[in-house]
């Protein structure tokens, strides 16, 4: 039986001669906004012209394809960036079983459609025969709390507040399941590490996305230490690097706060233990369906962590 890992994230160009192709994928081919164009030239250009993140997934996939070894292969797409989504579906063709996995913490309505869907088109197309199991978030596995606790107790103290960051969304009414993870996962992580002082705000939201935004805590901050927890993503990247570590560090320390933020799980081995638990179990799930129905496969996907 043949099984595939599709780990899915967001993109990023490895030129800085690359963001207007980068930004055109993501506006769909219409005309992209001047001020866009040039904040997210600005932020390239602060690092070098390119992103951490897509070096990061490249590492997180090796180190998962040498923990499976020939028993699970480890594909990597991207929904704004090369390899598409659709390219690497072409390359399915074969596998018995797909695990999808957007490497992204919480259950989300509008992160599944974002990446189910065009998958799903691509299957399609290529008349791909796989069953495949969409996982929608990683923080309902039982090694998401203990690895963020283990994170954040690294860089803590008295007398620190503790700003849970996450990313905002459009259509806020379809979020209830991504507030709910992230209510639950900051209070357990809190009640695991004994932080009583503690909000969580969101970062990147326009009118009608979800709120409250993490500017808006700052003036209810009574502490001079703030530690910021980017608890719905999972990798360094630029909204953790110009928006929170540029950006919000110049909004705290305007206001006399001193900032820090902890260490991203990136591909370090509590990273890797998760993804591979939750692949495996998916695996699993997916391979006794297919004892129980005999041998005939069909495309199939869930929301399931």
């Amino acid at each position: 039986m043949k099984s595939a890992l599709l780990l899915l994230s967001y993109g990023s160009p490895e030129r800085i001669e690359d963001v207007d192709e980068y930004l055109k994928n993501i506006f769909n081919g219409k005309q992209v906004p001047e001020a866009v164009r040039e904040e997210n030239l600005k932020k390239y250009e602060m690092f070098g012209g390119r992103s951490p993140s897509n070096r990061i997934i490249e590492s997180i996939g090796k180190k998962l394809q040498d923990r499976f070894g020939g028993e699970i292969d480890v594909l990597l797409a991207y929904k704004h960036w090369n390899p598409s989504i659709e390219e690497i579906a072409g390359n399915l063709a074969g596998y018995d079983n797909v695990v999808a996995m957007p490497l992204f913490s919480f259950y989300s309505e509008s992160v599944r459609d974002s990446y189910l869907n065009p998958l799903l088109a691509a299957f399609k197309r290529y008349n791909i025969s796989a069953r495949m199991e969409f996982v929608n978030g990683l923080a309902n596995n039982d090694l998401f709390q203990p690895m963020w606790a283990n994170i954040i107790s690294e860089c803590t103290g008295s007398k620190t507040f503790h700003i849970f960051d996450a990313h905002s969304l459009p259509n806020a009414q379809r979020e209830e399941d991504y507030l709910f993870w992230l209510r639950y996962s900051t209070y357990k992580i809190s009640q695991i590490l004994g932080i009583s002082h503690s909000d969580f705000g969101f970062q990147g939201g326009h009118e009608g996305w979800l709120g409250p935004s993490i500017y808006s805590l700052i003036d209810k901050i009574e502490e001079k230490n703030v530690t910021v927890i980017p608890i719905s993503f999972l990798y360094d990247h630029l909204e953790i690097l110009y928006d929170l570590d540029y950006e919000f560090r110049k909004a705290l320390e305007a206001r006399g706060k001193i900032y820090t933020r902890v260490k991203m799980p990136n591909d370090s081995p509590m990273m890797i233990n998760l993804i591979d638990r939750v692949t495996r179990s998916a695996i699993t799930h997916l391979s006794g369906e297919m004892i129980n129905r005999g041998t005939s496969t069909r495309v199939r996907a869930e929301s399931r962590t």
